[in-house]
């Protein structure tokens, strides 16, 4: 998500457009054709006994349905990977991994069966070269036994231009539905970039999870407690994938604040009988703020990053380090570890690489991000987010 997010904001930065089509499978774990699954295993390198092994665990597979203690008919499964199982994701993602080969013009990418094709386009042509890709994808579905739901498949532009080209991409002969917001691995994205969308939805479901909590919890007096089911079902909303959205707007910082100002202000008046300040309460419970927390996660990620900790190449290759930086501590000669990109507008300039590595500059220069382990890093990061 950041990689795509940052090409994104790359390509609004130049004021271009870039048009992306998002693609849905049809059932696409039940209609794995088993003797293809193998077939390509083998090509991947499997053989041997693994292979034999993997081939029994496909074969002669069936399912019944259960309820209240009646058992349907047991029928044969003829295709697919096993649901609820470790290996069928696995298994599903092998199945596919070749379809990068087919697409010759736009960029790609995968997560199990979400997949999505996406382009800059500044002229007609671009629009041309991502409907062949289109029809390359669903050539080589017809050749894989896997079926497209084209009602599920929808286009987006994200671009802040005035005119735009909005040209009819098509799968099976049937135009895409345009949208200007959509649903990517869990987090709203809206044509502009902005995540207005996605921060009315979290907020909208953290405060309806809060209020539930408060409501059935009225009998606890178990400070843990409170605090467990805080975290698990209403500040986890907030946190999900914050690199991604993270606001850089005061108004959108202080809405979503307010859900934990709220809990903290119920929680303190609950265990002590006095209401305080919202500071104070969170150092006596020695909690981050939800602002602080988003930026612990950045500077985490940016650690994960720069360390080989994840696997994400196209973004490390974004972070550019300053020639004759000092480190750890920086003098005030020294320059800053990192020259964060450069970026003019204000909702381009969020993202997650410009965003960490001006936080970093700015704020957690005394770190060393190179000779610390990660358990270290989120220490200091709590010891130091508080003061600041």
């Amino acid at each position: 998500m950041l990689n795509f997010t940052h090409f994104l904001a790359d390509a609004m930065e130049k004021n271009f457009q870039v048009d992306v089509v998002y693609t849905d499978f049809c059932k696409a774990f039940d209609k794995i054709n088993h003797d293809m699954l193998i077939e390509k295993l083998a090509v991947a390198g499997l053989h041997g006994n693994l292979l034999r092994w993997t081939k029994s665990y496909m074969s002669n597979r069936s399912q019944g349905v259960c309820v209240k203690g009646y058992i349907s008919q047991f029928l044969p499964v003829p295709s697919g990977v096993p649901r609820g199982s470790h290996l069928g994701p696995l298994l599903f993602s092998l199945y596919i991994n070749d379809i990068a080969r087919i697409f010759n013009y736009s960029n790609y990418l995968l997560y199990a069966d979400d997949t999505k094709l996406f382009t800059v386009v500044k002229s007609i042509d671009d629009c041309i070269n991502l409907q062949s890709d289109l029809l390359s994808l669903q050539k080589y579905c017809e050749t894989n036994q896997l079926f497209l739901n084209v009602d599920k498949c929808f286009i987006i532009t994200y671009t802040r231009k005035i005119n735009n080209i909005d040209f009819g991409y098509n799968i099976n002969n049937k135009v895409l539905k345009r949208v200007s917001t959509i649903r990517d691995l869990g987090v709203i994205m809206d044509s502009k970039l902005t995540f207005n969308h996605h921060i009315d939805h979290i907020v909208a479901m953290a405060f309806r999870s809060l209020g539930f909590i408060l409501r059935i919890s009225k009998p606890f007096k178990n400070a843990t407690t409170l605090k467990i089911l805080y975290f698990s079902f209403v500040r986890s909303i907030l946190d999900f994938c914050s690199t991604v959205w993270s606001p850089c707007y005061q108004i959108h910082i202080r809405r979503i604040e307010a859900v934990q100002k709220k809990f903290m202000k119920s929680f303190n008046y609950r265990i002590n009988g006095v209401v305080e300040s919202y500071d104070e309460t969170l150092r006596n419970n020695k909690l981050l703020s939800l602002y602080n927390r988003r930026k612990m996660y950045d500077i985490v990620f940016l650690f994960k990053n720069l360390n080989s900790l994840i696997d994400s190449s196209p973004l490390l290759a974004k972070i550019i380090f300053s020639v004759g930086a000092r480190l750890p501590v920086r003098s005030s000669r020294s320059l800053p570890l990192f020259v964060p990109p450069k970026f003019y507008k204000t909702y381009t300039r969020n993202n997650f690489v410009y965003r960490s590595t001006n936080t970093y500059n700015n704020e957690f220069f005394n770190i060393d991000l190179f000779n610390t382990s990660l358990c270290t890093l989120k220490r200091k990061l709590t010891q130091t987010l508080p003061c600041l």
